[in-house]
């Protein structure tokens, strides 16, 4: 099948990337540190948020129940209109992503100051949108890097699979390095303030980095090939010596 797709990449007049076509094309790297910065929002405040209403917000462990699905029902009623053919048609993939980062951004100020019982269930909504546009929107824009490359769209969802898995992997260790000695019956405040802190500053750090991504693909067409040289090459050309180098490689292909 994937032979199939590539004749037809070849016959529609489309570039064939291989792996190493997509290691030399810079919005690959873009993209991939977009894809990743969202999982590990989604996953980190999705993993964390029971800590913080139980210790963060001293809320009662029913809540732990409720509020979940309050985040679960916001996502999923947004992600299905989000990817509903006739509405995903007018939207702008580039503008959706922003407006899900600073969704994300305010509530995570939010989330710092202590939150009475009306309030929590708006940040729970909040969360679940911001989750589900970011996810929704990334997963969109992936799809439009391979564009119809379909031959080697696997190694891109790949890498892009290998790099979230290891950045979660790697925030969950250094969180808990440093979490606290807290107990389910604890009051103290460094527990509190730890737990606010996690799900404020580490998805809000996320955001803030995927905002500056998707700030600068705003002026690139996404899954546009630079008509057959890779960004890497297009950039080198302007250093002498690393010019020559990726023309002397391009001379033993």
């Amino acid at each position: 099948m994937s032979r199939l797709n590539s004749f037809s990449s070849e016959a529609s007049g489309i570039m064939r990337m291989s792996w190493r076509n997509w290691l030399r094309h810079l919005q690959f790297y873009e993209i991939a540190v977009l894809y990743m910065l969202s999982r590990l929002y989604i996953n980190v405040s999705q993993v964390y948020f029971p800590f913080y209403i139980t210790l963060g917000q001293n809320y009662a462990k029913g809540y732990v129940a409720i509020l979940p699905i309050v985040s679960y029902t916001s996502s999923f009623i947004v992600s299905s209109l989000i990817s509903a053919p006739s509405i995903a048609a007018l939207l702008n993939r580039k503008a959706l992503y922003l407006a899900g980062c600073l969704c994300g951004l305010g509530n995570c100020i939010w989330m710092l100051f202590e939150l009475h019982s009306g309030f929590i269930y708006v940040v729970a909504a909040l969360l679940g949108i911001a989750q589900a546009i970011l996810l929704v929107t990334s997963l969109a824009i992936t799809a439009d890097l391979i564009n119809k490359n379909t031959e080697s769209g696997a190694f891109v969802y790949g890498v892009m699979s290998f790099l979230d898995k290891l950045a979660n992997g790697l925030a969950y260790q250094g969180i808990q390095l440093l979490t606290p000695k807290c107990d389910t019956n604890s009051t103290s405040g460094a527990c509190a303030l730890f737990y606010r802190n996690v799900m404020v500053f580490v998805p809000g750090g996320c955001l803030v980095l995927a905002l500056l991504v998707i700030i600068s693909l705003i002026p690139q067409k996404i899954g546009k090939r630079n008509g057959g040289r890779s960004h890497i090459q297009h950039y080198a050309r302007y250093l002498s010596p690393i010019s020559y180098t990726m023309q002397c490689m391009d001379g033993y292909e």
